[in-house]
C-alpha cells in the first residue's frame, strides 16, 4: 500500500478466507456506506492497515484506531511515543520513521517483521504481511522479517519510494525505474518499464503513475483493481483488492473490489488518499481524516 501500501499492504488470502475475511461477518454485510469523519483537524498523515488505521497528529505523535491485537500478541492500536514523520500500516502492524530517522514498529511481532535495526537511519518505511523494508539515508534499501519468496532481499540501487504487498514489494529508484521482489504468481512483481513518478501496492496486484500522468497497473485483475481509469492521477494508494488516488480536482477516485463500499468514495478535496483492507480514509485540506467502508472494528473510525 503509500509511499505511499500506500498498503498498505495486505494478504488476498486474508481478504478472501478465514477469521480475517470482512464478509465472515454478518453486521459487516448489512452495513451500509456511511462516512466518519475525525473530530479534530491538523492531522499530518495517515496510513491504512487490514483493520487497523494510524495517524501522525498535529503534533507529531502516533495515533491509531481499529482492531486491537488478537490474544498473546502485541496491540496494533498502542504505537510508540516520539515525534514521526512517514508512517504505514499492515496486517496488525505498524511502522513509522521518526524525526531523527529510526524505525520503529509496533503490534504482531510475528517473523521478527516490527524488529527493525537500531543502527540505521531511514527516509521511509514500508510494510509487506510478514516482513518490513526502508530506505535508509543513503538511498539503499534494507529489510527484516520472514523472508520467503525472497521478499527481504531487495535489489542493489539508490532508491526514492517503496510499497509492500503479500510477500512482495516494490521500489522507484533514482531514474524513475520501478523494481519489485518476492512472490510473483500473479505477475505482481514483474512492473513494466517506465518512466514513472510515484507507485502503490495491493495484496497481488500494483500501480504506478507515469510521468505523463497516466496509471499503469498489474498483476491480480480479479475485482477489477489492475483497471485504472483513463485520466491522470497522483498520490497513489493499494489496499488488499482496490486502489485510489486524487486527480488534478484533488477529488478521490477508487477501483477494484467495492464489497464493503471502499471504492465509494464522498464529494469532497482531499491532499492524500490511503486504501486499506476493506476500507479507504482521506485526509483534507484542513489535516481532518475521512473514512468509509468496512468498518465492524472500528478502522473506518478515527478519532
Amino acid at each position: 500500500m503509500k509511499l505511499r501500501f500506500q498498503y498498505i499492504v495486505l494478504a488476498m488470502t486474508a481478504c478472501s478466507s478465514g477469521d480475517n475475511d470482512p464478509a465472515d461477518t454478518e453486521d459487516s454485510a448489512a452495513m451500509g456506506w456511511e462516512l466518519s469523519s475525525s473530530s479534530e483537524a491538523g492531522w499530518k498523515a495517515i496510513s491504512t492497515g487490514f483493520d487497523h488505521s494510524c495517524g501522525i497528529d498535529q503534533s507529531g505523535a502516533l495515533q491509531c484506531w481499529g482492531k486491537k491485537g488478537l490474544e498473546q500478541r502485541e496491540d496494533p492500536l498502542l504505537p510508540p511515543s516520539g515525534t514521526f514523520i512517514q508512517l504505514d500500516s499492515g496486517m496488525e502492524f505498524s511502522c513509522a520513521v521518526g524525526d531523527g530517522g529510526i524505525v520503529d514498529c509496533w503490534g504482531d511481532s510475528t517473523f521478527g517483521k516490527t524488529t527493525s535495526p537500531t543502527s540505521a537511519q531511514f527516509l521511509h518505511v514500508a510494510t509487506g504481511y510478514g516482513h518490513t523494508c526502508g530506505i535508509e539515508e543513503d538511498q539503499e534499501i534494507d529489510c527484516w522479517g520472514w523472508g520467503g519468496y525472497a521478499a527481504t532481499v531487495p535489489p542493489s540501487g539508490a532508491f526514492v519510494s517503496i510499497e509492500g504487498g503479500y510477500h512482495y514489494m516494490c521500489a522507484l529508484d533514482t531514474d524513475s525505474e520501478i523494481h519489485c521482489w518476492g512472490f510473483d504468481f500473479a505477475n505482481q512483481a514483474t512492473p513494466p518499464e517506465g518512466p514513472f513518478n510515484t507507485l502503490s501496492t495491493a495484496s497481488d496486484s500494483a500501480c504506478a503513475q507515469k510521468t505523463s500522468g497516466d496509471v499503469v497497473c498489474w498483476g491480480d485483475n480479479l475485482f477489477g483493481q489492475s483497471t485504472p481509469p483513463a485520466s491522470p492521477l497522483r498520490d497513489l494508494s493499494g489496499g488488499a483488492r482496490h486502489h485510489c488516488g486524487l486527480n488534478q480536482d484533488n477529488q478521490a477516485i477508487c477501483w477494484g473490489d467495492n464489497s464493503y463500499g471502499q471504492t465509494q468514495v464522498p464529494d469532497m478535496d482531499f491532499q492524500t488518499i490511503r486504501a486499506g483492507g476493506g476500507h479507504t480514509c482521506g485526509l483534507d485540506f484542513e489535516g481532518r481524516i475521512h473514512c468509509w467502508g468496512w468498518n465492524v472494528e472500528g478502522q473506518a473510525s478515527p478519532p
